[in-house]
């Protein structure tokens, strides 16, 4: 628009997913993806990053994620979860170290990791959009649907920008997620959701911020 200062460029945040970064390893835990990094040919990796809930004062694993039940079924399956907890909820972490099948991911930035993942999971985090330009399998848990959206609401139809399965119980996830790794059906509506929210798919959004900052100077 014509004397607009508005400009649209990209995510800078998302060029990494492209291309390797210069010093793009400062708050990443590089523990964690040079392990996912060393066994990515032989697992699986899904990371699950569910989203902050206001009032919401622990994470019941028991509920969504049983993780007793969660590591038999990685370790059955070939599987290496990721678990990126919200901040109010990391004291409940219960695993600390790498195992060979689940792991806590601690005070990181999550979109240096995101770039080996192969399944993603979360809820309404809008993290999944930046996933969208890896062009991979992503499965929404809103395992409480009608309680958040009557208390935190949603600003767009859910089932309309939220390409891939929609599973409300464990049991469930566990199906979605052996399933969509045999047949990815979703390829072709997060192609469409991803052309929604992205104008530009590729690595280079912090130049043109750059360019846009230099043509101001």
């Amino acid at each position: 628009k014509e004397g607009s200062k508005t400009f649209i460029t990209g995510y800078s945040r998302n060029d990494i997913f492209f291309k390797d970064i210069k010093d793009s390893n400062i708050d990443v835990d590089t523990e964690m993806i040079d392990h996912v990094k060393k066994i990515r040919s032989s697992k699986k990796i899904v990371m699950y990053a569910p989203t902050f809930r206001r009032g919401q004062k622990e994470f019941d694993f028991n509920k969504v994620l049983p993780l007793d039940n969660l590591q038999l079924f990685a370790k059955e399956n070939n599987i290496f979860f990721i678990l990126s907890l919200h901040n109010k909820y990391r004291s409940q972490q219960s695993v600390t170290n790498i195992g060979n099948d689940l792991a806590f991911l601690g005070e990181s930035d999550i979109y240096p990791l995101l770039k080996y993942v192969d399944i993603f999971i979360t809820d309404y985090s809008s993290s999944f959009a930046d996933y969208l330009l890896l062009d991979r399998p992503i499965i929404f848990y809103p395992y409480d649907f009608a309680e958040y959206d009557k208390n935190e609401g949603l600003a767009a139809d859910y089932n309309d920008i939220t390409p891939g399965p929609k599973v409300f119980e464990y049991q469930q996830l566990k199906e979605e997620i052996l399933k969509i790794t045999a047949n990815d059906e979703y390829m072709k509506d997060r192609g469409r959701v991803r052309n929604l929210y992205h104008t530009f798919q590729d690595g280079n959004s912090s130049d043109r911020i750059w360019k846009e900052i230099k043509s101001e100077i």
